[in-house]
């Protein structure tokens, strides 16, 4: 009831009832009472309760002692002697497993648990172009991002053709591959900007936020909770911020980078509010000029050669793309008084 309580208050983007910190507070009181019994401590419920405890924190805005729940919840099951040893015929571990990815997700962290991998059927045919732009340095740089942006493009190739896609055994397929590269891009360990982080590692930290917005967003059946937007969000401003604070130079003259991808595809899928669009389109905006992008026509083929779902032309990018070419407009017309 706690969880039904909270998430359609989210979804409605209601602040938190009575009744959804009554049901949470009485779920946190049957926790604690199970705990305090050694029979119950480690048994299957209260894992469950404690899991789902975490999922009812998860769809807080803040995800405040979402940290202490995840802690708790890999103790018990350690107690229990690790995930496989858990009960319910699988369905608790799925569970934990979703949750875990959830978590990770609004950390943008490696996941506690390990995901086995999969491998998109007749992947030698698809007939895509595995070429992937701003990638095209040597390996040891761009390692394991390059690779995964390989299989993105494979899985929007197969999205965008509905090609493999003929069975529900084939859709679960594709479902479990996307949930693989969620895993690895979360798994990915340049992180978190810092004093000894250098500007490639801020380069890669946006495209990976990025991606894991692409993935979760544009090639996902259902939207992720409005809190690993929001985290997602202020994770990919921070760092690019942060690039912006330590780069001379933010904008390359060589033509379109990467980056104009990661922002375009942050503008589209996180944007919550105008203030956020106005953020993104100014800095496309930079980027599509020193790359010489006049058109919506030029800016698709562009993002076609990244990675492009032909559905995601919505209104929401229809306004951005509108919002960067004013903010072009008005660089021009500043520059034609100096």
């Amino acid at each position: 009831m706690a969880f039904a309580t909270v998430f359609l208050e989210s979804n409605a983007s209601y602040s938190r009832s009575s009744e959804s910190l009554l049901y949470k507070g009485e779920t946190i009181k049957a926790i604690n009472a199970s705990l305090g019994c050694p029979e119950t401590a480690v048994s299957d419920s209260t894992i469950g309760a404690v899991a789902m405890l975490m999922a009812i924190q998860s769809l807080d805005t803040k995800g405040e002692d979402l940290g202490l729940h995840s802690n708790a919840l890999q103790t018990m099951i350690k107690m229990r002697g690790g995930i496989d040893m858990l009960g319910l015929d699988g369905a608790l571990k799925l569970f934990i497993l979703w949750e875990d990815l959830l978590c990770s997700s609004m950390a943008a962290e490696a996941p506690h648990y390990a995901l086995t991998s999969f491998s998109l059927p007749g992947s030698s045919t698809l007939g895509y172009n595995s070429f992937v732009p701003g990638f095209d340095l040597p390996y040891e740089l761009y390692g394991g991002l390059s690779t995964i942006f390989r299989d993105i493009r494979q899985l929007t190739f197969a999205v965008n053709t509905q090609r493999q896609l003929s069975t529900a055994k084939d859709l679960m397929k594709l479902c479990g591959i996307r949930t693989a590269i969620e895993y690895q891009l979360l798994s990915l360990k340049y992180q978190r900007p810092g004093l000894e982080t250098t500007d490639l590692d801020h380069h890669l930290e946006i495209c990976r936020l990025a991606a894991l917005a692409y993935v979760q967003r544009a090639l996902h059946v259902f939207l992720p909770a409005y809190a690993v937007i929001r985290s997602l969000k202020l994770q990919l401003i921070s760092s690019f911020e942060e690039k912006e604070r330590k780069s001379v130079n933010m904008v390359e003259t060589s033509g379109p980078s990467i980056l104009l991808w990661a922002l375009f595809m942050g503008g589209i899928l996180l944007s919550l509010d105008e203030e956020d669009e106005h953020w993104f389109a100014q800095r496309i905006a930079r980027h599509v000029r020193a790359a010489g992008i006049t058109t919506w026509a030029q800016m698709e083929s562009w993002l076609r050669k990244v990675c492009w779902l032909d559905n995601l032309y919505t209104p929401t990018c229809k306004s951005l793309w509108q919002k960067v070419e004013d903010a072009v407009a008005e660089c021009r017309h500043a520059e034609a008084y100096l």
